[in-house]
């Protein structure tokens, strides 16, 4: 069974080639470079078939490499989005 980075999503704003998401990494961590293909409705539905690239990791007002899991930001992701709303989580497999 694979390991996975989930990202719970409180506020999203889409963008011009991406989406800023805020929210609390809920397992895993969120890296930058890392790629989200996956998104799970509160309803439980799954979107997959796209890629999300963390381009940045902003917590606290400083911008960082990695978020642990518990710890909440924004996250900007470059890439084709899905709809991605409050209570979606952002599934990505863990690299290694």
């Amino acid at each position: 069974m694979a390991a996975t980075t989930e990202f719970l999503v409180s506020e999203a704003i889409p963008l011009k080639g991406g989406l800023i998401v805020r929210g609390v990494c809920s397992s895993g961590h969120v890296l930058a470079g890392q790629e989200f293909t996956g998104v799970k409705s509160r309803d439980g539905a799954w979107t997959h078939e796209f890629k999300l690239t963390v381009s940045r990791i902003i917590a606290y007002r400083r911008e960082i490499s990695e978020l642990p899991i518990s710890m909440t930001a924004e996250v900007h992701l470059a890439g084709v989005a899905p709809e991605v709303k409050h209570g979606d989580l952002l599934i990505a497999a863990l690299n290694g």
